[in-house]
């Protein structure tokens, strides 16, 4: 979305069950961070979240994006879903990432059963309003 975007667009988005906004900083992406700032403040009072998507390894001092897992864990566990962008539009056909490893970096990332749970189930269900089993 751009952040000239009418106001009644994105009522009309959001009545359709549109509830955040990517914020792609990668080749190819829409909205980038440049934008970020510009596009949040006009979706924030609909309550919509922000989704960002970078390479974490460009962030200062996270070359390891393990680090930065850990670290985004340990300080805002209860803001954390897990997302893995399948089916990686981006990546070259011969060479996509294989699922199932990229879901085996939770079991190193959040070591426990519950810390996954909110991760993988309960945050994801408050964020999107699911009914709770």
């Amino acid at each position: 979305m751009k952040a000239g975007v009418a106001d009644a667009e994105i009522e009309r988005l959001t009545k359709a069950g549109i509830c955040g906004q990517r914020i792609f900083d990668l080749p190819g992406g829409a909205v980038n961070l440049d934008a970020m700032d510009a596009v949040m403040a006009r979706v924030h009072p609909f309550g919509w979240y922000a989704n960002i998507q970078l390479d974490g390894r460009d962030l200062p001092k996270y070359e390891d994006v393990a680090r930065l897992a850990k670290a985004l864990i340990r300080h805002a566990l209860e803001r954390m879903i897990w997302a893995g962008n399948w089916p990686h539009p981006s990546a070259p056909k011969d060479n996509k990432p294989d699922d199932a490893d990229l879901l085996d970096l939770l079991l190193d990332w959040a070591p426990d059963d519950a810390t996954r749970r909110k991760i993988l189930a309960d945050n994801p269900a408050e964020l999107f309003g699911f009914a709770k089993a």
